[in-house]
Order: structure tokens, then C-alpha cells, then sequence
């Protein structure tokens, strides 16, 4: 099982100001969107193995574009209730909403989606995202604000509780996630409505599948609506 960790697009290891970031990072996500919608294919592929019930170690092989391959096992939990980030990031006229490209057990598939997490009972729910959002993207930023407050997501199967903050005023950080199946992308205002459209379509390609993730970039594309 090889251990390299995924660097996307030739990342470097030490930190960098945002604008070098996105210099780097916009070519690589607008290449897997455009490949996404342009062909239904990214590259990555997602194989699953061991049972998939109850109380069952369940287990997928994750495939890279560049064709690195990892394995990884764990078993099938219950979360409380979190925290979802919503980071984003304005740069020369552009928006950008970063969100991490990750292999889900559960669907079986490669999926989009927002950094989460729990906040720790000895700080405020803004300091939560702060934290969360640097331990996620390797992101720095000086601004949060919630934005949805103890929303449920599907509260007739499960009571865990979410609320979701927005993080901005990003300067600077690796846009690394520590686990090398995880790719951090920064996605483009302008591709958010057609990713939207293949989910509503229930194109099977379709790289968002989470509902709550699906929501948050809803709110965000109303919000921007004049």
C-alpha cells in the first residue's frame, strides 16, 4: 500500500500567500470539472472490497489519475453534531469556493465536498472553523461567521445536529490535506451552477451527492443572485 502523500498539482511542501495558491491550484480543479462535465470521467476510479453490513470493517482502493493506488479500512461510524466550512476565497474579480475531492465508503464513489468537523468544548464555533479549516485545507484565514445554525440534514434517520460556517479573509497555507486520499480544490463560482444541474439530473456521474453540500453552494449561488 504505498504512502505518498498527494500533493495535487505538484504542490509544494512549505506554505504559500493565497495568490500563489490559487495561481497553482486553478489550473488542476478547472481540469477536473471541465473533464467531469465535458466526459463524466475525472480519472479517479474507487474500488470496494469486504462486506459492506453492520458492524463490518468495509474497506475501498482509491486510484489516482497518475495512477498511485491506495487501500484504506475502517469501520462505519456514528458522528455527533458538527461543524461544516465553507471557505471562501475572492481573488481579482473571481470566487472561489474550496472544497475537498474525496473516495466515500458509504456511496462508493469519488464526491465533492465541504471540510467538516467537531468543535472542541473549550472554544467558540468561529475559532472551531478557523481551526478546522487549516487542519482540512492547510488554509489560513481571519474571518468566520455561521451562516446555518443547528441545521438537521436528514432528521427522520439521524438527530445529528450541523451548523455551517463561512470562512474568508484566506492569506495563506499549503492547500494540503493531511490524508493523502484527500485532494483540496478550489472550485470556480462560474462552474458551481453546471455541477449543480448534473446532481439535480441524477447524471451518475455527478461528483455532488451530499445533500448538505449541495445546500450550502444552493445558499451560496441565491445569496449572489441580485
Amino acid at each position: 500500500m504505498e504512502q505518498q502523500k498527494h500533493r495535487g498539482a505538484d504542490a509544494p511542501n512549505a506554505e504559500q500567500k493565497i495568490s500563489s495558491i490559487i495561481t497553482r491550484q486553478r489550473e488542476h480543479s478547472i481540469s477536473l470539472i471541465e473533464s467531469l462535465l465535458r466526459n463524466r470521467n475525472t480519472g479517479h476510479k474507487l474500488e470496494l472490497f469486504g462486506e459492506r453490513s453492520e458492524n463490518t470493517k468495509k474497506g475501498y482502493r482509491a486510484i489516482f489519475p497518475d495512477g498511485r493506488t491506495i487501500e484504506h479500512i475502517r469501520h462505519m461510524v456514528k458522528h455527533g453534531d458538527g461543524i461544516t466550512i465553507k471557505p471562501v476565497i475572492e481573488d481579482n474579480g473571481t470566487t472561489f469556493l474550496v472544497l475537498l475531492y474525496k473516495p466515500e465508503l458509504a456511496m462508493g464513489r469519488w464526491l465533492l465536498e465541504f471540510p467538516t468537523g467537531v468543535a472542541m468544548q473549550t472554544e467558540s464555533t468561529e475559532d472551531a472553523g478557523l481551526r478546522m479549516l487549516a487542519k482540512e485545507t492547510g488554509l489560513v484565514a481571519d474571518r468566520a461567521k455561521v451562516i446555518l445554525r443547528e441545521m438537521h440534514f436528514a432528521p427522520s434517520r439521524r438527530d445529528q445536529r450541523e451548523t455551517v460556517i463561512e470562512v474568508s479573509g484566506i492569506t495563506h497555507g499549503t492547500a494540503m490535506h493531511a490524508n493523502p486520499l484527500v485532494e483540496v480544490h478550489f472550485v470556480p463560482e462560474e462552474y458551481l451552477r453546471p455541477l449543480l444541474r448534473m446532481s439535480a439530473k441524477t447524471d451518475p456521474h455527478s461528483i455532488i451527492k451530499d445533500f448538505k453540500t449541495y445546500s450550502i453552494i444552493a445558499e451560496h449561488l441565491l445569496e449572489r443572485t441580485p
